[in-house]
């Protein structure tokens, strides 16, 4: 695990060295991909829970979509500098003022949920994709298809290029953490009133 997140630094420092607009580029491509391949991606989504393809199509799909035409409208606001003054300050910092710079966190590991596998994964990682990140998913069990999906399509399309020492060590920005099974065994708990 120590090599995974050694190489996700290495990405995340090269994947935020990108401009905001190259990563919005990334987003807006993934979502024409995403639209063409919808009924697939719908399949995807809704095979671990034999769920109805239109459900998972309109439940999942067409919102991740939404998603990312959101960022792309509105990520670079979202993520700009945003400058406070002295106005609605109390008197003693009266003179004052501040900037918030918001800057990508480094590494972000989502835990995917067995409910709607896609979007609600789906959207962290593109969040954490715009703001500079490196993401490590961690799928639930069974439910690892439809992420796998999407991070393909953004290597096979060359969307997320990596440099040669990111190839050698397989470090990209995006990596999908093999689901771990469930060992832990509970013990069988019995309540004594005595």
């Amino acid at each position: 695990m120590r090599d995974v997140i050694a190489a996700a630094r290495v990405a995340q420092r090269r994947w935020a060295a990108s401009t905001l607009r190259q990563r919005l580029a990334v987003i807006a491509q993934l979502r024409l991909v995403m639209a063409e391949n919808a009924t697939h991606l719908a399949q995807l989504a809704a095979a671990p829970n034999d769920r109805p393809l239109a459900e998972k199509l309109t439940s999942e799909v067409i919102p991740l979509l939404d998603a990312c035409r959101f960022l792309e409208r509105k990520g670079a606001r979202i993520l700009r500098p945003e400058k406070f003054g002295a106005r609605g300050r109390p008197f003693w910092l009266r003179g004052h003022s501040f900037t918030v710079e918001r800057r990508p966190f480094g590494i972000v590991l989502i835990v995917g949920p067995g409910n709607y596998p896609l979007f609600l994964a789906g959207v962290q990682l593109l969040q954490a994709l715009v703001a500079g990140n490196a993401v490590l998913l961690k799928p639930a069990e069974g439910c690892s298809a439809p992420l796998q999906w999407l991070v393909d399509q953004l290597l096979e399309r060359r969307l997320i290029a990596a440099s040669r020492t990111c190839r050698r060590v397989k470090a990209f920005p995006i990596r999908v953490v093999a689901p771990l099974k469930s060992r832990a065994r509970w013990p069988n708990w019995r309540a004594s009133w005595e």
